[in-house]
């Protein structure tokens, strides 16, 4: 029961911000870079971490892990001041950086291309915020996640992982983005 209400409060999640974000006006992130800086050593993953900081640029994934990386959000505004003090952190780090979106933006219009019309009209009748303060049964829950995923069929699937011990399928949703479900989550 736990996975299906984690399973329901990660779709009811979804809905929300897939639907949040063409209704947001995009022009905030107009000339927005979101950056993959390598963290290296963790002198340096200290470094970033200060950078960060003292730039106020928003971070996609922490900063605080040695030998990994960290996705940053970068305005335009910001963009220089960015790259000079990365080379104050190591001066072959801006060789190595992986720019994720040139402009989030554009990114954002693009993906919200393929929310046409029947899938937000489709949303209104999935759920509301009574839905979630009331009870319902198993098979509605499971109704509600087969709804989810035929409304979002680019973006969710209802996927099973065994039988319980009183012999129950487990039942959960996949939900992902662009990837098509296939990618293995990245923390």
């Amino acid at each position: 029961m736990y996975l299906l209400s984690a399973a329901v409060c990660a779709a009811a999640a979804l809905t929300t911000l897939t639907f949040a974000a063409p209704a947001q006006s995009t022009g905030q992130y107009a000339g927005t870079k979101i950056i993959r800086v390598p963290t290296g050593s963790q002198e340096q993953t200290d470094k970033l971490a200060s950078l960060i900081t003292t730039l106020g640029v928003p971070t996609w994934t922490s900063a605080r892990v040695p030998h990994s990386h960290v996705d940053v959000q970068v305005s335009k505004d910001r963009l220089d001041s960015f790259h000079k003090a990365l080379k104050e952190v190591s001066p072959d780090l801006d060789s190595q950086l992986i720019t994720m979106h040139d402009d989030l933006a554009v990114s954002i219009a693009k993906e919200a291309e393929g929310m046409n019309s029947p899938y937000r009209d489709a949303f209104a009748g999935l759920a509301n915020e009574a839905w979630f303060n009331s009870y319902h049964t198993y098979a509605d829950h499971l109704q509600f996640l087969k709804d989810l995923a035929t409304t979002f069929p680019n973006n969710a699937k209802v996927v099973t992982s065994g039988t319980s011990y009183e012999g129950r399928t487990i039942t959960g949703i996949n939900i992902y983005g662009s990837s098509g479900g296939f990618a293995p989550s990245q923390t």
